[in-house]
């Protein structure tokens, strides 16, 4: 984390900066140069000149792409900056959007969405309220509606007060979308790798499932499944009820679905 040290291998002639490397706990991605200056950083966190640097010295840098939604890919240091809630590193990644286009602040949001992290959605939307309504990659959908699908309660009221709109073919998006709790392993190794670059312990939530309504973790409370759609899942009836009017809609609609295939 020193950036003395890191200008001095940028004009070390010979080196090339700009390359890619596996992370043992993380085996299935690659990672730049960009990605590790905001994975790899000590408690206190990524050190911005490190970051600033980088953005400045290295052309096109090398990305990890993450997709949080069919045909859209997230530059990894976006999306685990939304998962770290590091509002100040997502505004310098954003300044530099023109130079990276896939830093912009429509894939902020859908990261923020996809975490459930409301204090992120909430900082960048200002930044993109011309294109909330624009469709997103292959499903199609809207902000909203890819709210709407991963009960994201508060984020969808933000999206209805800035004029959000719902898609029409929600059945095609839900079908286009992983389960909520697909990717939480793989997050899960992020945070490992961060904290084992850090002497840190393990965080306590690798591979958790959350309430949908609360964000509470399994491991505070048990959390049973909806028996309608059999995907969401709560800590409490007074959740299921608080969060009937966001998750209404997509579960009759898997209901319904699963009893069309019922009877055929």
């Amino acid at each position: 984390n020193s950036v003395d040290l890191f200008k001095l291998i940028l004009g070390t002639k010979g080196i090339k900066p700009n390359i890619s490397c596996r992370v043992k706990s993380v085996k299935e991605r690659r990672f730049g140069v960009l990605d590790c200056a905001v994975l790899f950083s000590r408690s206190e966190g990524p050190n911005i000149e490190i970051i600033k640097l980088i953005l400045d010295n290295i052309e096109n840098p090398v990305l990890c792409p993450i997709e949080c939604y069919p045909g859209i890919s997230i530059s990894f240091s976006i999306h685990y900056s939304v998962m770290s809630d590091n509002l100040e590193v997502i505004d310098l990644l954003l300044a530099n959007s023109d130079k990276i286009p896939s830093m912009n602040p429509v894939s902020s949001l859908i990261a923020a969405i996809y975490e459930g992290k409301v204090k992120v959605f909430k900082h960048v939307l200002p930044q993109a309220m011309d294109k909330i309504n624009e469709p997103l990659g292959e499903g199609g959908s809207t902000l909203l509606g890819f709210a709407q699908v991963l009960g994201r309660k508060e984020i969808c009221k933000e999206l209805e007060k800035a004029g959000g709109i719902t898609p029409y073919n929600m059945e095609k998006i839900d079908e286009a979308l992983p389960d909520l709790n697909d990717n939480h392993e793989t997050n899960a190794q992020y945070v490992k790798a961060a904290s084992m670059s850090n002497g840190d312990s393990l965080n306590k939530s690798e591979g958790l499932k959350i309430c949908w309504n609360c964000s509470e973790s399994e491991d505070m409370v048990s959390l049973y499944k909806c028996a309608g759609c059999r995907k969401a899942r709560y800590c409490n009836d007074r959740c299921q009820e608080e969060d009937w009017m966001v998750h209404g809609e997509y579960c009759t609609r898997k209901m319904e679905k699963r009893e069309k295939k019922r009877q055929i």
